[in-house]
């Protein structure tokens, strides 16, 4: 008689099953470049804050006025995100 062997089932292991929404490869990839990016730009203004973060104190309640020009490396936009 020959030896029987028992198939188990393959187990996945996707995250996939473990989250309630599905999410394809291609978005994944997008979403965490756009993660990465973010990431990547907040380090970016807060290292410019711990440089010019004086300066740019009175420029964070004036972001729409254009004629003050913003140490921050990252512009205004920057500036009133680290702070």
């Amino acid at each position: 008689m020959a030896k029987q062997v028992k198939k188990e089932k393959p187990k996945s292991t996707e995250p996939e099953e473990k989250l309630p929404w599905k999410m394809k490869r291609q978005y994944k990839v997008v979403l965490g470049c756009l993660l990465v990016l973010l990431s990547i730009g907040l380090l970016v203004a807060f290292i410019s804050f711990f440089m010019h973060g004086q300066e740019d104190q009175n420029l964070v309640s004036d972001v729409t006025d254009r004629t003050k020009p913003a140490a921050n490396w990252l512009g205004k936009v920057g500036a009133f995100l680290s702070d």
